[in-house]
């Protein structure tokens, strides 16, 4: 039942995706066409901005989603070259483990306790 359930989560990730036509804003044109907006919400709550960014970076890079590499270089013209460096360090080192690690612990660690072993 696990297995089901993380298998239809990562499918339905993939299609909304998809069906709300996400990888048309990962561009370098779109990019380019709504730096003024970002902008404007950058500086209005940097720290929010900054981490919304992180996690959306997390979640493309996981799924393998078309669009890291416009990312990463999305990130140092909105955020500079320090920032940007840094909101794209955590998700590069993550994402690629996050994949192995929801395998382990939904199908290798078990869900309870063995009975009549130690």
């Amino acid at each position: 039942m696990r297995k089901i359930t993380l298998v239809v989560a990562a499918i339905f990730l993939v299609l909304i995706f998809f069906a709300l036509d996400l990888n048309s804003y990962l561009s370098l044109h779109s990019l380019k066409v709504s730096l003024g907006q970002f902008e404007a919400w950058r500086a209005a709550s940097p720290v929010l901005v900054g981490l919304s960014f992180l996690l959306f970076y997390v979640i493309v890079a996981a799924l393998s989603l078309p669009g890291a590499a416009v990312l990463t270089l999305a990130a140092g013209a909105l955020f500079g070259l320090l920032w940007g460096t840094v909101i794209v360090s955590l998700p590069l080192a993550s994402a690629p483990h996050l994949p192995f690690w929801s395998h382990v612990i939904y199908f290798v660690m078990p869900s309870s306790p063995a009975s009549g072993t130690g």
